[in-house]
């Protein structure tokens, strides 16, 4: 699923840390990606309501105001089985997962990262598995 507006996907970025959110805004928007941006949970899904076009990626810290990313994760996934979802977090994502903060198989992004590692873990994460694995 991509915006009808855009040949690049529409994201979804959730971040309280300000600073973090206008960095990612702008590497995300020189990527070509529409983005709605949100500092918590209840903002996301505001901005998920008005967004101009579909969203077709969440990308959101795991540790937000309110409601974790995780939550808002399978909040939002509910209503778009679609939806590709990347998580950010200081910590590695394989302790997440390993301490069941994120579920298996998630896509965790260091919050400092390289703008290619961010273009690869969107790919991944919109890729359906089956196609990645007959690809490679």
């Amino acid at each position: 699923m991509q915006s009808k507006s855009s040949n690049h996907p529409t994201i979804l970025l959730v971040t309280s840390d300000d600073l973090l959110r206008r960095s990612l805004a702008r590497q995300l928007s020189e990527l070509g990606h529409p983005v709605v941006t949100a500092r918590d949970a209840q903002g996301a899904r505001l901005a998920w309501e008005q967004s101009p076009a579909p969203v077709d990626l969440l990308l959101a810290d795991v540790l937000l105001p309110g409601m974790g990313g995780p939550v808002l994760a399978r909040k939002l996934t509910a209503r778009a089985p679609g939806l590709g979802v990347i998580f950010l977090s200081a910590h590695r994502g394989e302790v997440l997962i390993a301490q069941g903060v994120l579920p298996p198989n998630a896509l965790c992004l260091s919050k400092r990262h390289p703008t290619e590692l961010l273009a690869q873990a969107i790919h991944r994460a919109l890729v359906p598995p089956e196609r990645i694995s007959r690809s490679a």
